[in-house]
């Protein structure tokens, strides 16, 4: 299969694991999410794609998308851009001003992912992480299950969260129920 339509049957099949297999995401990987990694020139198509198919999945399931470049935005916005530059150029003793940065952000998604859930229409809940690629270079995607929006939050919801992603290109996590 090229690496062109590569994601097309990935996004198909994680629809029907949603589907069938709700309750089982994770079992064997313990892994709470599943993720569809694709290039970044099928951006457009890949998010078309999903949005087309999951569509079949209403009204049964809840999917609450999140758009982590808007969240992280924002959060840059709360603490002050230039604040930011100045120290990432300029890190104080001892300090990781990209760790910190990085445990905003997780801190940041790991707060939407809740509020979307709490809020979630009637029906089995699935998070939707879009634009993962804005983690990058600061932190990476796998940072999210392995941080504040991890196992614990996601299974207080019984939902999915948070996939896992590689930094290069406008890459799609798809996270899922749980």
């Amino acid at each position: 299969m090229s690496s062109s339509v590569d994601w097309q049957w990935k996004i198909d099949e994680a629809i029907e694991i949603i589907r069938h297999r709700y309750d089982h995401i994770g079992s064997k990987t313990g892994a709470p999410f599943l993720a569809v990694i694709y290039e970044p020139e099928a951006h457009v198509a890949a998010l078309a794609r999903w949005r087309d198919r999951t569509q079949a999945l209403r009204p049964d399931f809840a999917l609450e998308s999140l758009d982590v470049a808007e969240i992280t935005s924002k959060s840059l916005q709360e603490i002050g851009t230039e604040t930011v530059v100045e120290l990432l150029n300029n890190p104080m003793p001892g300090s990781d001003p990209t760790a910190e940065l990085a445990r905003v952000w997780l801190q940041a998604i790991a707060r939407a992912v809740r509020e979307a859930l709490r809020n979630a229409r009637p029906g089995r809940p699935v998070a939707v992480l879009e634009r993962l690629a804005a983690l990058h270079p600061v932190t990476t995607p796998r940072a999210l299950d392995a941080g504040s929006v991890g196992r614990r939050s996601c299974r207080s919801h019984r939902s999915r969260c948070p996939p896992d992603t590689r930094q290069s290109g406008a890459r799609q996590e798809l996270p899922l129920p749980g």
